[in-house]
């Protein structure tokens, strides 16, 4: 199994900042408010709603910055130990199976797996789209913008479909080895 995980690299000092950042907000919340009181009447509740709305969208932003990322998986052949002995145990995903997984903190959650024979192409960032693919087939499993990522197109119940994700040239070398195999069967 080829993995790699995507997100933010883990800078506790960062993260610090921000949590600071949002309990100085939240400490000196009555103060604030008391200055916003001072407003005329239509825009003291408006500052309000609006200040209180900035600290949820600051710790959603947190959340999704800081602590949720992606993990993807290939699903590959195992090479033997020094002997050259394979593995007894059975794989537990057909080869060239791609996962795609949404990590918070360490717990992941599967997303989207991908069959080998389910593979139709793997679009680099900036390609056109293929014919008969609808916006709504298209899942995301990056924080990159679409100009930057990757598209995993597969085909399921006769519909195509989707996957945006940002793989490393490695990974994305093991997917089109994986379709390269399914195309040549």
């Amino acid at each position: 199994m080829f993995q790699e995980r995507t997100g933010a690299k883990d800078d506790p000092r960062q993260d610090l900042f921000y949590v600071a950042l949002i309990l100085a907000f939240i400490i000196f919340a009555k103060n604030i408010f008391a200055i916003l009181s001072s407003l005329p009447a239509p825009w003291d509740a408006a500052a309000k709603i609006a200040s209180i709305a900035g600290l949820a969208l600051a710790v959603w932003l947190f959340y999704r910055i800081r602590i949720v990322d992606y993990r993807y998986s290939v699903a590959c052949r195992r090479d033997g130990g020094e002997d050259g002995e394979q593995e007894e145990q059975a794989p537990a995903y057909a080869e060239g199976t791609v996962l795609f997984e949404r990590m918070t903190a360490n717990r992941g959650r599967l997303v989207e797996r991908v069959e080998p024979r389910e593979l139709v192409a793997l679009i680099a960032p900036g390609g056109a789209l293929p014919e008969g693919l609808a916006s709504r087939d298209i899942m995301r499993c990056s924080a990159l913008e679409a100009k930057k990522s990757h598209l995993l197109v597969y085909r399921r119940e006769d519909r195509l479909r989707a996957v945006r994700f940002s793989p490393t040239q490695a990974l994305a070398e093991r997917v089109r080895e994986a379709i390269a195999a399914i195309a040549a069967r």
